[in-house]
């Protein structure tokens, strides 16, 4: 027969039934676990300073703090103060990842201190509150790490997008241009100091985004700034070109361009 233990649940209310159905099972499993965790219709009433205080509470008397992980609740306010007072509090911590999604990102205040990374069976989120493991040593994704990766992966790709319909309207009007004087009996040429000049803002482009997105700490983002970056810099070579000064003679019929 389990002795009294109490517990906590920190979960985000757009997610509530998640939490009650980890209660439901926990009930089933353990009759005589006290749950102290706060459910919409349990709301507590009176001013945010008697909230806090009533959490910090219900905290403090908790044998474990279970964290029902779930997308999105590192930007959860209060979810945010019940997880920095349990780490304050030096509580056990029991993270309980979402069916099917194990390696979901936790929240960053929660590094250094989950005590047990647990799934969705009452058996293992049970041994886990009463501190029947040995300290897990695994460590998860941080849930704002994540957001920034995404965060830049998107602008990346945006920027891309972007500085192509750039490059495609540049090198359009460049090319209506060769065709305008090329009515009128004159080659305008595309020489090595061209491609060079496009080849050297693409280079350095890249060379800056990978740079930056090396900040993230993942491959994959360093590689969607570097690709993003490398369109900025075509579509400066390219720009940088349209703008170039005209030379030769046109007695000759022959022009180049010379990127300024």
């Amino acid at each position: 027969m389990h002795g009294r233990a109490n517990v906590f649940a920190i979960h985000s209310w757009d997610d509530a039934d998640a939490l009650r159905r980890m209660e439901e099972l926990l009930r089933v499993a353990d009759p005589s676990l006290a749950h102290y965790s706060v459910l919409p219709e349990r709301a507590i009433q009176g001013t945010s300073e008697d909230v806090e205080r009533s959490i910090a509470h219900r905290i403090a008397v908790a044998t474990a703090v279970v964290v029902v992980n779930t997308p999105g609740l590192h930007q959860r306010e209060t979810a945010t103060f019940e997880m920095e007072t349990a780490v304050w509090m030096g509580k056990r911590i029991i993270v309980v990842q979402p069916y099917g999604n194990f390696e979901l990102a936790v929240p960053q205040v929660l590094d250094g201190h989950v005590y047990r990374y647990a799934t969705w069976r009452s058996d293992v989120v049970g041994r886990a509150i009463r501190g029947e493991y040995p300290q897990d040593g695994r460590v998860f994704d941080l849930a704002e790490v994540s957001d920034r990766r995404v965060l830049i992966g998107t602008l990346a790709a945006g920027v891309a997008a972007a500085s192509f319909m750039v490059i495609a309207r540049t090198a359009s009007a460049l090319q209506a241009l060769q065709q305008d004087l090329a009515a009128r009996g004159i080659d305008l040429r595309w020489d090595g100091e061209v491609t060079r000049t496009v080849v050297e803002h693409t280079l350095l482009g890249a060379g800056i985004g990978l740079l930056l997105g090396a900040l993230s700490g993942d491959g994959k983002t360093a590689v969607y700034a570097a690709a993003g970056g490398a369109a900025i810099g075509a579509a400066a070579g390219i720009h940088r070109v349209y703008n170039a000064r005209l030379i030769g003679t046109t007695h000759l019929r022959v022009l180049a361009l010379e990127p300024v």
